[in-house]
């Protein structure tokens, strides 16, 4: 039975998967992806236009794989700081449940580092996914508990994309879960700590201002950080 395109890409993403958490990145050439999808090598034009492009979409399953935590999460019930928690816990919950293909991703984005042309570009590819997806988090508990931040949000969105990556990365080494799940925990709190009520009335920033010099009541303690109806 002839395939789709889109499930021929998919079986050759997942093939590649396979190849390079097997044997290496190195080791992935389209003959042994094809070989491992059970496919003739020509399929692979079929599929993608060039290697680099189905590397983009392998990087696009595991980010995507990763923050589904976010997107997916239910902000319409809890407190701000429950948010955040519960957004940090699943993060870290989907690098554990495939630690094979993070690791891939972190060898791909090392060797892009020394490409001979355009080297980074797959790395601030995916870090921009990541920045993006955390943006859209804070962009929608800023509406639901009604806050502006102390810094602009794509700088606390940079901040929450890398500091979660560094974690995940320690922990792809140590294996340390008690110790990644803890450090989240405090990226979360520091998250909170940033958050002001815009409707303080001490606040001098007007509705949606987010700049670094207020000065007004923030989120962080626990008891401030209640349910708000609509």
């Amino acid at each position: 039975m002839r395939l789709r395109a889109e499930e021929r890409r998919r079986l050759l993403v997942d093939a590649a998967f396979v190849v390079m958490a097997r044997d290496g990145v190195s080791a992935a050439t389209t003959r042994a992806i094809c070989t491992e999808a059970g496919m003739p090598q020509s399929a692979f034009h079929y599929a993608f236009r060039s290697k680099e492009e189905l590397l983009r979409e392998l990087t696009e399953a595991v980010v995507g794989a990763q923050t589904s935590a976010l997107t997916d999460l239910d902000v319409s019930s809890g407190s701000l700081r429950a948010v955040m928690r519960t957004a940090m816990e699943q993060l870290l919950a989907a690098t554990v449940t495939e630690p094979g293909r993070q690791a891939v991703l972190y060898e791909l984005t090392l060797l892009d580092l020394r490409a001979p042309d355009d080297p980074g570009s797959l790395g601030r590819w995916q870090y921009r996914l990541y920045t993006d997806r955390a943006a859209t988090l804070l962009e929608s508990v800023t509406e639901r508990f009604d806050v502006h931040w102390r810094v602009p949000v794509e700088t606390l969105a940079r901040m929450v994309a890398t500091a979660v990556d560094g974690t995940v990365l320690a922990w792809l080494a140590d294996r340390d879960t008690a110790l990644a799940a803890a450090s989240l925990q405090a990226l979360a709190e520091a998250v909170v700590s940033l958050a002001v009520e815009t409707n303080d009335p001490a606040s001098p920033n007007p509705r949606g201002s987010q700049g670094p010099q207020s000065t007004t009541r923030s989120f962080a303690r626990a008891d401030a950080l209640t349910d708000r109806t609509s």
